[in-house]
């Protein structure tokens, strides 16, 4: 991709994020709100109304956007230049997310990347929701999550991009709202200006307990992953590049502290009520977004509400049950298909002796923040605010050793998804929240010592550099996401090829369950897969037959162990059969060319087209 295109999309998407800002700002009277919540709030609202009318794969938007984005950026430029420093914070985590996209653009296997693309592409098609599964038609994507997903092809369709560049865009335009509520999060608890940039900081390059405690580990002779306990804070996710849901509930979390440090602040009337009606929608976003880290948001929010009627206040219920209420409503379309899966609702489950974690480990894991926690108790200022924050945190820590999401995995990893959603988003909270309250400590023990801990976590950013430069870079700046499988001229076209070609359902061989990639070129061709990643599908559908079904009757169909191959693909809707090196041996490229040519016709992209090839047969309309 050129470095023009890349200049010019980026270009659109910000100042587009910031007309949106503009065009709110006059009622929401806080920049960093308005910069935040007006994206939450338009892509809850057309998710929403897609369940009733889909909006169409190509949205006719654009070309009435940019005029208006032009008039809002000259009548409101005041508004701009008054609150550069959140657009900094937005910049420091779009571009430095940007700038791993660029380097390392594969979307692979690795980290659930490929699966998040198929999510991605299923919400551009444009049709009533919900959408489409890509690896297993008809079956629709009514899931946990996939709120972040359809704002990722929302703005994909918006800016006439496809689903890759939407995959890269979508994901740094998150990290980019996340560090911007971070930071004016904490600049509302803290009035010291150099702490919203550490905490900025920490959030982008920060470690973990665990990850800068090596030493201690290797002295105790601790296993430094530790298996199911081994979690990924928000600066490895960046790293990691997978587009997945647990982005959602660190945006969900940072809005929530930028929202209660406004209220911290000074916020009034109906300014105030506003707040509190956002900060009640973010727990059934929290639903659609990420479901595992709901129970948490609930308690954060229902706390905070308490604290203010403890406080004094007695005239935000209304406002934020309004809120909630709202945003229910909009969820509600989702909500009602998820509940009446068939997969069913993962229980809660009580953790048992054997499976909680050993001390060490749990003391390596969250050193930092229970260092934070108790330079906070050593603070001379206390303030029913520190309190609450206290009570609320440590209540969640110890809730997460009690009780787990039971989701399936056995033994070791009963409990990984749990602590995966949990331990980053507690962490980060406290982060957020005491963290940023003790850098205004007037105790210098507690405000110097919350900086030390910020710094040590920060030297996280050595592993992280030394990454970057000793990783080999072969697909730089190759944001199609597919060098990693189609590098090569016979792969390449073929890709190629498909994605010109109007959409449908396409077959691949070699289905074994622990080879998630035997789909990846389909997807790359924007086609439907017959059957994808048949480990993530059963992940999803309870272990559902259909997916064993579907890989029986892949392998027998490429092994010409199929009575009537025609007559099945002709049943099953498949549009391409894709016949690449895997399949090429003991004559099967003319055996199924002569079983299919009668509806299909092949199109090489490599080969001799007599006994061995590379390319796809594709159907013949009658």
């Amino acid at each position: 991709m050129g470095l023009l295109f890349l200049v010019i999309t980026v270009g659109m998407l910000w100042l587009s994020m910031i007309a949106l800002a503009l065009a709110v700002f006059p009622w929401v009277k806080e920049y960093a709100v308005a910069r935040v919540g007006s994206i939450l709030v338009l892509c809850l609202t057309l998710f929403f109304l897609e369940h009733f009318i889909g909006l169409g794969k190509n949205l006719p938007l654009l070309v009435f956007s940019l005029p208006l984005t032009a008039w809002l950026l000259w009548q409101r430029r005041a508004v701009v230049r008054e609150h550069w420093e959140v657009e900094a914070f937005f910049a420091a985590g779009f571009l430095y997310a940007l700038l791993w996209r660029c380097t390392f653009p594969d979307i692979d296997v690795g980290a659930d990347r490929l699966s998040d693309l198929v999510i991605i592409q299923a919400y551009m098609v444009g049709e009533s929701l919900p959408a489409m599964d890509r690896w297993l038609p008809p079956f629709d994507l009514g899931f946990y999550h996939g709120f972040q997903h359809y704002a990722a092809g929302l703005m994909g369709r918006w800016l006439r991009i496809n689903p890759e560049m939407s995959f890269h865009f979508g994901f740094c335009a998150l990290a980019g709202l996340v560090t911007c509520a971070a930071g004016t999060a904490t600049r509302q608890f803290c009035a010291w200006r150099p702490a919203a940039w550490l905490i900025v900081l920490v959030m982008l390059i920060g470690g973990k307990g665990m990850g800068v405690g090596k030493w201690v580990a290797d002295l105790l002779a601790i296993d430094k992953e530790g298996g199911e306990r081994a979690m990924e804070v928000f600066s490895q996710m960046l790293v990691s590049g997978q587009y997945h849901p647990p982005l959602t509930g660190i945006l969900l979390l940072a809005f929530a502290a930028l929202l209660m440090g406004a209220q911290e602040a000074g916020a009034v009337g109906r300014q105030r009520a506003l707040h509190h009606g956002l900060l009640a929608a973010t727990v059934p976003m929290g639903m659609i977004g990420n479901a595992w880290i709901v129970p948490l948001q609930v308690v954060l929010v229902v706390g905070w509400m308490i604290y203010r009627s403890w406080s004094g206040e007695r005239n935000h219920w209304l406002a934020a049950g309004a809120g909630g209420a709202i945003a229910l409503g909009l969820c509600s379309p989702h909500l009602i298909a998820f509940v009446f899966r068939e997969t069913g609702m993962a229980p809660w489950e009580v953790v048992r002796s054997d499976e909680r974690t050993s001390f060490w480990h749990w003391i390596l894991n969250f050193w930092p923040v229970i260092v934070l926690l108790m330079l906070s108790a050593m603070s001379r200022e206390r303030s029913r605010l520190i309190l609450f924050f206290a009570l609320v945190w440590v209540g969640m820590l110890g809730l997460t050793e009690l009780v787990f999401i039971d989701d399936g995995p056995a033994g070791l990893w009963d409990r990984s998804h749990s602590i995966a959603n949990w331990w980053p988003w507690i962490g980060t909270g406290i982060l957020l929240t005491v963290g940023a309250r003790n850098l205004a400590s007037p105790s210098k023990i507690c405000r110097w010592g919350t900086v030390c801990v910020l710094l040590v976590l920060c030297s996280q950013g050595w592993d992280m550099a030394r990454i970057y430069l000793e990783t080999p870079k072969p697909s730089a700046m190759r944001l199609e996401g597919s060098h990693w499988i189609a590098g090569v001229p016979a792969t390449k076209n073929l890709v190629q090829a498909l994605r010109i070609r109007p959409d449908g359902i396409a077959l691949e061989s070699g289905h074994p369950r622990e080879n998630p990639e035997v789909t990846a070129l389909s997807t790359f061709g924007h086609k439907i897969s017959f059957v994808g990643w048949s480990e993530k599908e059963a992940q999803w559908r309870n272990s559902s037959p259909v997916v064993g079904k579907r890989l029986e009757e892949t392998q027998a169909f490429y092994k010409n162990e199929l009575p009537d191959a025609l007559e099945w693909l002709i049943t099953n809707d498949i549009r391409y059969v894709l016949f690449l090196q895997r399949d090429n041996g003991d004559d099967r490229f003319t055996i199924l060319r002569d079983k299919i040519k009668e509806r299909y016709s092949w199109y090489a992209t490599y080969g001799n087209d007599r006994d061995w090839a590379i390319g796809f047969f594709e159907r013949r309309e009658k």
